[in-house]
């Protein structure tokens, strides 16, 4: 049954590398959508299967923020743009409302300038290729109630900067499964053998 479920996704572009951690192998340009405002579904349990609305706001990841940013910085590989992509979080100083990087309040043009090293080191490292071994954690991504890989929570620039650089495969960790698209597809999962 398991086989089945790894054809029936291959079928998708999604190949699974280690079904015991949740890690798929896709194309990063097949996931075109996240979903807005997780912050509140963030802790949706253990369980990969999950209910609810959490998967109907949805928005487009090359619309983000982030996307656009990251973006402007690489200026289409000709070069990275520093000063056009500081801008925007020197500006949210001088408004008094920071960026907040995972925690890490971009308060000043140091900050700022830590902070642009940070995401061209990550540009330069994706650009020998994605080596799942090297991150703490997966970009993460979830399965919507009409089978659609979306971006979920974990590794927004990992994402962004892997479809910027036109990599061909990246490793994702599948967070959640819509319980609604596992009712209508769970012929081709065991429950012996159900991802969790």
């Amino acid at each position: 049954m398991l086989k089945k479920f790894k054809e029936y996704y291959k079928s998708f572009g999604y190949n699974f590398f280690s079904i015991n951690k949740r890690l798929l192998f896709v194309d990063p340009l097949t996931i075109k959508k996240k979903i807005f405002s997780l912050e509140k579904y963030r802790y949706l349990g253990k369980n990969i299967l999950v209910s609810g609305a959490w998967d109907q706001n949805l928005r487009d990841v090359k619309n983000s923020k982030t996307y656009k940013n990251l973006s402007n910085l690489y200026n289409n590989g000709d070069g990275y743009n520093v000063s056009g992509f500081e801008e925007y979080y020197l500006k949210k100083i001088h408004e008094g409302d920071p960026f907040n990087h995972n925690g890490t309040v971009l308060s000043d043009p140091s900050m700022v300038r830590w902070y642009t090293n940070e995401c061209i080191s990550l540009f330069e490292s994706l650009k020998k290729g994605y080596d799942q071994e090297k991150v703490d954690s997966h970009i993460g991504v979830s399965i919507t109630r009409k089978g659609e890989l979306v971006k979920s929570y974990n590794g927004r620039h990992r994402l962004v900067i892997s479809q910027l650089l036109n990599l061909n495969k990246i490793y994702v960790c599948l967070e959640y499964i819509h319980l609604d698209y596992y009712q209508a597809h769970k012929q081709y999962l065991s429950p012996k053998k159900s991802i969790k």
